[in-house]
């Protein structure tokens, strides 16, 4: 009874101080940032001619990245080879100049720390690709020849490197990781 009469007194209480939220409006959001993010478009695309990137495409994308400290890189579908190509391009790049150390991808949480593992000399790189518990778009040759660059970076450079999954679709073996 009384979890019923505090219902009701702040149904009551809400309605007599006149307040009313307005639904979300989808289209009123759009209508409203779209042209935002048309113009921040056109200040700032820097179109490259091919999805392998030239010497002076590569120093241009590296300088705007300038002292970001999340950059994010995504595809157009999941597991093309022009996208794969490209990443994997920027990502040595940005590795090279100190610019990163640590990749997170889109995967699960162990399969990442199986990765990370081989990154830093644990493992064989078949393993990990193909038995290793990564998702189907991460089984490319430019992601293997990614891992296995970083593996060679790490070993020869001394320096930190990291990699993790953030993609947790089985929680169960995830869980063993944390």
């Amino acid at each position: 009874m009384r979890t019923m009469i505090l219902v009701a007194f702040s149904l009551w209480a809400g309605l007599a101080a006149g307040q009313t939220r307005p639904e979300p409006s989808p289209a009123a959001d759009r209508a409203r940032l779209e042209p935002l993010a048309q113009a921040w478009f056109k200040e700032n695309l820097v179109p490259f001619q091919s999805d392998v990137l030239s010497r002076p495409e590569l120093k241009a994308f590296v300088d705007m990245v300038g002292d970001a400290r999340v950059i994010g890189l995504g595809e157009p579908t999941h597991g093309d080879q022009q996208s794969h190509s490209f990443k994997t391009q920027v990502v040595r790049e940005l590795v090279r100049q100190g610019k990163v150390s640590m990749l997170v991808l889109e995967m699960n949480r162990a399969a990442g720390d199986r990765v990370n593992k081989y990154v830093h000399g644990e493992g064989e790189l078949t393993e990990v690709i193909l038995r290793g518990g990564i998702f189907q778009n991460w089984r490319t040759d430019e992601f293997a020849n990614l891992v296995a660059w970083l593996r060679a970076y790490v070993q020869q450079s001394g320096k930190e490197f990291r990699v993790i999954g953030v993609d947790c679709q089985d929680p169960a073996e995830d869980l063993g990781v944390v």
